[in-house]
């Protein structure tokens, strides 16, 4: 694994362990999301199983992702560079093989896309299969005339956060298999995304898991896990990567500060940090002052942003807890007659002399209740506690800016 980029250390010690054959052992590889947990964990099984583990027999994997960003990213550097590389096509076989999972579990169906005269509807399974036979022949495939296709799978798949009993019960039964050359590699990410039924499920097979299988699980959140469970592992940690492997992975040099590939990404398709801040702007000078006279509003917005996904919205909150971050300190070096640079000033000069920090707090603490809820995937339904969670900061701001200047 020479070759991979960052967690030198923790590679290192990986290939010391491999060395000394693993089978019949489970590892558990925690960290951040979006730090190379999973790209880490098919290196691990190319090594072992000697090839690309998406066309091998002896390998089985299941992985809930953010396919429709991770496409639209592909898809924007094909364009933008005119040419694919390796990580590209590395990426559409892990899309296509997910993608094939998802038409097994009855996780997607067969659909129309817009054709040249009319909408077409398309053999889902037929497309993925020619379009994997391809590479695997290394054909050189147009990705970008697939565009419309890829990005209507990849949403399709998005949808799926959790993991069922159903794919549990087929890691059950490829566990009893005997593998051809004594070597097999089961690969579940995100194992915290697994229902409780799914995880009482997964611990019977992780007690004695098969003598010529290796187990590996990541996690960005050992909490989501059973104690039980994590008793069974060898737990690695994963640390953050850093601006310049960040590049050096993609082969893009842009500025950035991010820490893992997620950000990296939106950050390359849009400019994440400004869309955000004009999303809370647009809430607190267009929604939240007006709840009372057009009720719908703050439902609409909240039916807009849920349908953005999980991680936008978990992105759109924290960035709430920022704006109140500097309302709390710029209120505080107000008192003390200083001066400080703040991101929402526009929206910080009307209200911070007119607020209380018990006020701040309230909400604040709220917020990140909510926050740590949508990370821990906990199955409610994200428009209605959005609309909830809304209409209190809306009830407060609304409170806020009908005070008179108490300073």
């Amino acid at each position: 694994m020479e070759d991979f980029i960052g967690h030198r250390k923790l590679i290192n010690f990986i290939d010391k362990i491999i060395d000394k054959n693993i089978s019949g052992r489970v590892l558990l590889i925690d960290g951040q999301r979006g730090v190379g947990k999973f790209t880490l964990s098919l290196k691990i099984a190319e090594k072992i199983l000697g090839r690309n583990p998406f066309l091998s027999n002896n390998f089985l994997f299941y992985r809930n992702d953010d396919f429709l960003l991770k496409t639209r990213f592909y898809l924007k550097y094909i364009k933008e560079n005119g040419k694919e590389f390796k990580k590209v096509k590395n990426y559409f076989f892990y899309l296509f093989s997910r993608a094939l999972l998802g038409i097994k579990y009855g996780e997607i169906s067969n659909f129309k896309v817009n054709g040249f005269e009319e909408k077409v509807k398309i053999d889902v399974t037929q497309f993925l299969y020619d379009v994997t036979n391809k590479l695997i022949n290394e054909y050189e495939i147009d990705f970008i005339s697939y565009e419309e296709i890829l990005l209507r799978i990849s949403e399709e798949i998005s949808k799926k956060k959790v993991i069922p009993i159903n794919f549990v019960r087929e890691w059950k039964e490829f566990d009893n298999i005997k593998s051809t050359d004594g070597k097999k590699v089961i690969l579940v990410g995100d194992f915290e995304e697994a229902t409780i039924e799914a995880q009482n499920s997964a611990l019977k097979i992780l007690e004695e898991p098969s003598f010529d299988t290796l187990v590996i699980l990541t996690s960005s959140n050992l909490k989501g896990i059973f104690p039980t469970i994590i008793s069974r592992c060898l737990v690695l940690r994963a640390g953050n990567l850093n601006a310049k492997e960040i590049n050096e992975i993609f082969k893009i040099s842009i500025e950035h500060n991010n820490t893992n590939t997620i950000d990296f990404m939106k950050d390359y398709l849009f400019d994440y940090r400004a869309l955000l801040k004009e999303r809370v702007l647009y809430f607190f000078q267009n929604v939240a002052p007006f709840i009372q006279k057009n009720g719908s509003l703050v439902f609409e917005f909240s039916e807009k942003l849920s349908k953005d996904g999980r991680e936008f919205v978990i992105s759109f909150l924290e960035e709430i807890i920022i704006f109140l971050r500097e309302l709390h300190i710029f209120r505080q070096f107000y008192l003390r007659n200083s001066k400080v640079g703040v991101k929402y000033e526009e929206l910080i000069n009307n209200l911070y002399s007119k607020t209380y920090v018990s006020e701040i707090h309230s909400i604040g603490v709220e917020i990140i209740s909510l926050i740590q809820k949508l990370k821990n995937n906990e199955n409610f339904s994200i428009n209605f506690v959005l609309t909830d969670i809304f209409i209190r900061i809306s009830r407060w701001y609304q409170k806020a800016l009908a005070r008179k200047k108490f300073l």
